[in-house]
């Protein structure tokens, strides 16, 4: 199988069905900076503990158990 490799971004993409027509690709947009970007800049205060409780969970789905 040939090695295929990715020189730009990807900004999109489809699944072609067998036979089926790939779909038209939306047009990318022009520029970055019409994107706007909200950045969350206050610092959180964590705690140095947290209480909690682990339970163990059977699934019949599945032979091995679950932590929660």
């Amino acid at each position: 199988m040939p090695t295929i490799t990715v020189d730009e971004k990807i900004i999109g993409y489809s699944v072609v069905q067998d036979g089926a027509e790939p779909a038209p690709q939306p047009a990318p947009q022009e520029k970055d900076e019409d994107v706007k970007v909200i950045r969350m800049h206050e610092r959180l205060e964590r705690p140095e503990v947290l209480v909690g409780s682990t339970y163990k969970v059977k699934t019949p789905v599945s032979d091995h158990a679950m932590y929660v």
